[in-house]
């Protein structure tokens, strides 16, 4: 047996796609709306678009995979935790390297090159290796074996 009677088993994990937007932390001030508007559909694309599956992680689901698995009762929830990120070159880089998903995503909504530089410039001041609040979701699920 996996549990000893009674016994309980407790998962958790990040989950991405529920946390501060990037853009919810980056001066947009005087930016053009177009801008903007570029900007958070190009964010939310990129949750929406994810192919990594914990970017949309489903706590109810996966409470059903642990009762299919024998566990039962099976309780999900989901928590806002607030915490610091620090946000080191390397991940700006990703985010704004020609190829780069993101850049992709506003190239292809209509930013020009000086745009694009502006919105690049701004994330960078606002993040790189910089103490940013966030706010993360952690999804944990409470699983008690049958006896």
């Amino acid at each position: 047996e996996l549990l000893a009677p009674g016994g309980r088993a407790l998962f958790g994990d990040a989950v991405p796609g529920g946390a501060t937007r990037l853009h919810e932390r980056v001066d947009l001030e005087g930016l053009p709306e177009a801008t903007v508007r570029a900007v958070r559909e190009a964010e939310e694309a990129a949750y929406r678009e994810a192919g990594e599956g914990r970017f949309r992680y489903d706590a109810e689901r996966g409470a059903a995979w642990l009762e299919a698995a024998g566990f039962a009762p099976v309780r999900s929830e989901v928590v806002a935790v607030e915490e610091t990120r620090r946000f080191p070159v390397r991940a700006l880089d990703a985010w704004f390297d020609d190829g780069a998903p993101l850049r992709s995503r506003l190239e292809a909504l209509g930013l020009d090159a000086a745009a694009l530089r502006e919105v690049e410039a701004r994330f960078r001041a606002s993040l790189q290796e910089r103490d940013v609040p966030w706010r993360v979701d952690w999804a944990w699920l409470t699983a008690g074996g049958e006896d």
